[in-house]
């Protein structure tokens, strides 16, 4: 004779080991553990979704590249460009100290409408805060049209290692103000965060103590055959 009483009993618990796999939950008590179950994991998901979209904000979240503003003012060699943007997440401040100064090594007059400008930016940046770091400086080459006020970039071996080591910030683009003299510098990260750094001329450097860059430019010259 089956005992009817112990295979019921045995088949509630099957189901209930399995987070009610089938059709129909076999107790009360396993509806009420996939139901809180839900409600946590939902709990945590909005969680997710509400920390990032808060972090985005409080570290700018201004990612959004200005147009490039043309007039008669090219990268000043004499003086440097200096940046500072300071961070409040939940009372703790984070501060990026940022200050660049331009070298020429080249200006290209063989095209009739333009000159193309070629050098390098030195690019010298602390953080003072959470996660604070030391003065860290970097090549970063770059061409500059005089007719359009283009700014184009590359970014070097000395960059890259700050950029995943210490600041853990990547350039998304360089624009620069030709009427003005100045420069933004849009930066995203590993995590949800990402803003702008906007940088003036000054006769002054930033940082006194900002060691020289020790790194190899990623181009010099360039060539039209």
């Amino acid at each position: 004779m089956f005992d009817y009483e112990r295979i019921n009993d045995e088949s509630s618990e099957s189901c209930c080991t399995r987070w009610c796999n089938y059709k129909t939950c076999c107790n009360r008590w396993c509806i009420l553990r996939w139901t809180f179950g839900m409600i946590l994991f939902t709990g945590a998901l909005a969680g997710t979704f509400y920390f990032a979209f808060d972090l985005g904000k409080h570290f700018g979240g201004n990612c959004k590249a200005p147009d490039i503003v043309c007039g008669d003012n090219s990268p000043r060699t004499s003086g440097w460009y200096n940046s500072n943007a300071t961070f409040n997440l939940y009372g703790v401040e984070t501060t990026y100290r940022n200050t660049i100064n331009f070298e020429v090594t080249s200006e290209n007059n063989f095209l009739n409408d333009t000159t193309l400008i070629v050098g390098h930016m030195y690019y010298c940046g602390k953080v003072d805060g959470f996660k604070a770091t030391e003065y860290c400086n970097s090549t970063i080459s770059y061409l500059y049209d005089t007719s359009t006020c283009a700014f184009h970039y590359a970014t070097g071996s000395g960059y890259e290692y700050n950029e995943k080591n210490n600041f853990d910030e990547r350039i998304n683009f360089i624009r620069w103000n030709a009427v003005e003299n100045t420069m933004a510098i849009g930066t995203s990260s590993h995590g949800p965060t990402g803003t702008m750094f906007n940088f003036t001329w000054s006769e002054t450097e930033q940082f006194a103590t900002c060691p020289p860059a020790n790194d190899t430019a990623p181009f010099t010259h360039i060539t039209f055959q």
